[in-house]
């Protein structure tokens, strides 16, 4: 039998008596393969580089769909197109531990398939080091959980929210291997293991205040004075010694970076990274308006950010300044993006005496700002390059006025309480 595998008809497909397949009409020997007892398992005929034809259990359809599956089959045939043995690799694969697997298939596949694939692989590695040495299919619910217990011991403070997001990364490689045939397993390593709950999971956006703005921007301004007093004195000191000087600072609108830096985070809510990723073919100043390119996004989608007056001024002396050519920020000894600017940004908060604030806490501040003068929530989230408006709705609580307004419609003439207890009466 041939036919299009799709969710629909596997649901459609009864036991018998003797085992029965049901071949995909798209890819060339995908098919599933149903059972007396009623389990339905994808499967992949091919033939070997010796030329032995060989059957590949994919998967059973309880733990992955369709799709999946024909994707599955689909890159084990190009495997085979390339003169790769693909069971082979996956019968080593199966018998390795833990960490050949990060090591081996999936480091190869976040690397070239993930924008955080490298920071990804080493977080495994790094919280899940006492349990590489097993192999996956001994993993179990009681392991994981004697792993977070011993991981909370050695670190009181490390947070549940952190805990499960590790989980959630070994959960994910687990999947991917079982998908991809390279763990095998009768059941989900992980099964019964429950989430830690999250008492310390509250959103916590701290937003600037214009007090604090008004203090950070008077410490940046003596930073920048800073600055161009040392270049005043270094130039002084080469200039006796008959050495080329540097460039004058004081004919400079901007001595460093750091403060278009900031003015774009505050009226733009770009990430961080998203920032420093921006390039000069990015900023369009006659439409005054910033693209943030799918390979800096964080969802992997373009969005486009209008300039407010303050941006565009700031971003064109900018220009003028460095020469508007590849990276708007461009780090002035790797010649490439800035990682971080961590050392500045202390600085700053501590002489303007601002606790408790983070880069990343400039986003919320525009985002907040936006919601108190009214803007509508799906502007907001189109902005901020949500994918979803419940990020967006934990904002919801500063415009309590669109609650009260809608109310107000429902407002008409009063009526008296006495009139209306008659009327009922009657």
């Amino acid at each position: 039998m041939r036919d299009k595998l799709t969710e629909r008809l596997l649901k459609g497909l009864k036991a018998q008596e003797r085992p029965y397949r049901v071949h995909d009409s798209e890819v060339r020997g995908f098919h599933v393969r149903v059972q007396p007892s009623g389990v339905r398992s994808f499967c992949l005929d091919y033939r070997d580089r010796n030329g032995r034809r060989t059957t590949e259990i994919l998967g059973r359809s309880d733990f992955m769909s369709v799709e999946i599956a024909r994707d599955a089959a689909k890159g084990f045939l190009v495997d085979v197109a390339r003169g790769e043995d693909p069971a082979e690799l996956k019968r080593l694969a199966r018998a390795s531990t833990l960490r050949k697997f990060f090591d081996g298939p999936y480091k190869a596949w976040l690397t070239g398939n993930r924008k955080c694939g490298e920071s990804t692989y080493v977080r495994l590695i790094k919280s899940f080091a006492p349990l590489l040495d097993k192999k996956p299919h001994e993993l179990n619910a009681f392991e994981l959980e004697r792993w977070r217990a011993a991981r909370k011991k050695a670190k009181p403070k490390l947070k549940n929210a952190t805990l499960n997001r590790d989980v959630a990364t070994l959960r994910a490689a687990i999947n991917w291997g079982m998908r991809h045939g390279y763990i095998r397993c009768s059941e989900h390593p992980l099964k019964g293991l429950a989430a830690l709950p999250q008492r310390d999971s509250k959103v916590k956006m701290r937003c600037l205040t214009d007090d604090e703005e008004s203090r950070l921007f008077v410490a940046l301004a003596e930073y920048e004075e800073t600055l161009r007093e040392t270049r005043d004195s270094f130039n002084k000191w080469r200039r006796e010694r008959r050495y080329p000087l540097l460039p004058d600072l004081r004919a400079l609108a901007f001595p460093s970076a750091i403060r278009p830096m900031l003015v774009v985070s505050l009226c733009t809510g770009v990430r961080r990274g998203e920032l420093f990723a921006l390039r000069w073919s990015d900023v369009d100043l006659d439409r005054r308006l910033l693209t943030v390119t799918p390979a800096a996004a964080k969802s992997g989608k373009a969005r486009f950010i209008p300039m407010n007056g303050r941006v565009f001024e700031t971003l064109k002396v900018w220009k003028s300044q460095v020469g508007g050519v590849g990276y708007v920020f461009e780090n002035p000894q790797t010649k490439g993006p800035y990682g971080h600017v961590n050392g500045v940004w202390r600085k700053l908060l501590k002489a303007a005496k601002v606790n408790g604030f983070s880069w990343h806490d400039m986003r919320h501040t525009f985002a907040s700002r936006l919601v108190q003068r009214g803007v509508d929530l799906y502007v907001v989230k189109e902005l901020l390059g949500h994918s979803s408006i419940v990020l967006t709705e934990r904002y919801s609580h500063l415009k309590p006025e669109h609650t009260r307004a809608a109310v107000a419609l429902l407002e008409r003439e009063p009526v008296s309480v006495a009139s209306n207890v008659v009327e009922f009466k009657r």
